[in-house]
């Protein structure tokens, strides 16, 4: 599989899966194609993408989606919206970004000093507690992690 061709005859699956990797593709509308193409009339298809992450796998790493973007992508090459939910969303969605990068922050750092160490705490702490001071003050909710859509094959 080359990423844009896939080996399959047409109407050959009931189902298909695509999730974390539309950003990846460098031609994300000729994949949609062939997974409409293989899939039989009526199949469905679920697709997740990003739309906050930090950049990875690189260099092959080329875009995000907002509901819309997938809404729009998935009609042009013949899908049914089915379903479309956000995943992740708000604060939530916020630590999470926050947890994550600082993952990738220790796994690539070079040994840390111990005043390093304890700014980063002293910051983690600091975040935790505006993150419960904003639990209830608003909701953040145009802020999510991803996108999970349910398309049919008309």
């Amino acid at each position: 599989f080359d990423g844009e061709n896939i080996p399959y005859a047409d109407a050959s699956f009931d189902y298909a899966l695509c999730t974390q990797v539309l950003e990846h593709c460098l031609n994300p509308e000729k994949l949609l194609s062939e997974v409409h193409r293989v899939l039989k009339p009526g199949g469905s298809f679920l697709l997740t993408v990003p739309l906050i992450w930090g950049e990875h796998e690189p260099p092959f790493d080329f875009r995000r989606y907002t509901s819309f973007g997938v809404e729009k992508l998935a009609k042009a090459q013949g899908f049914e919206v089915v379903e479309m939910r956000r995943l992740s969303e708000g604060l939530d969605a916020l630590k999470t970004i926050v947890w994550s990068e600082h993952a990738n922050f220790l796994r690539n750092a070079p040994p840390l000093s111990f005043q390093r160490k304890l700014k980063i705490k002293i910051g983690f702490f600091a975040f935790r507690v505006c993150c419960k001071l904003w639990k209830n003050s608003f909701p953040l909710e145009r802020i999510y992690l991803d996108n999970c859509a349910l398309l049919r094959k008309s």
